[in-house]
């Protein structure tokens, strides 16, 4: 009950996703009725259907990206869930080696999130051909497919 309207491989906009998330995470549609109009300066374009659910998420102290209308990063989905389901419990191998990610030290503070993800076996990232090297994809789009995975792993926790 957590999906919008969409073909599988298509990509995951912001303002999809947001939805997404949000409906996965246990928030209600009626918590994303009512004035509709847009309170976030920041965001620029969406689509009115989704501008109750970036007021919602605003008031939940989300970054929402300027142009909703874009397909989202991977990064973006992980913070999201970070920041509204910071209680999931931890599988028991919840180090996160990020030596072996080689994208990931560029992140900053932002790695918290790649680990919380990664600890709560939600995301992972994946493998090069030859087994050497691994990736977050941390900026990478998300197809709703790949999103919905994400969030089906979050719905088992």
């Amino acid at each position: 009950g957590y999906m919008t309207k969409g073909m599988p491989g298509e990509n995951a906009l912001a303002q999809d996703a947001l939805l997404m998330v949000l409906r996965s995470v246990g928030v209600k549609n009626s918590d994303l009725e009512g004035d509709c109009t847009l309170k976030v300066p920041s965001v620029r374009s969406i689509s009115p259907y989704a501008v109750c659910a970036v007021n919602y998420a605003d008031k939940k102290g989300l970054a929402l990206q300027r142009d909703m209308t874009l397909p989202v990063e991977r990064i973006k989905i992980a913070e999201w869930i970070t920041l509204l389901k910071p209680d999931l419990p931890k599988r028991a191998d919840d180090a996160v080696d990020f030596d072996s990610f080689i994208d990931i030290k560029s992140l900053g503070n932002d790695a918290r999130f790649v680990a919380y993800m990664y600890s709560n076996g939600i995301m992972v990232g994946r493998v090069s051909a030859d087994g050497k090297t691994r990736y977050f994809d941390p900026h990478a789009t998300l197809t709703r497919a790949a999103l919905a995975v994400i969030l089906g792993q979050l719905g088992e926790k």
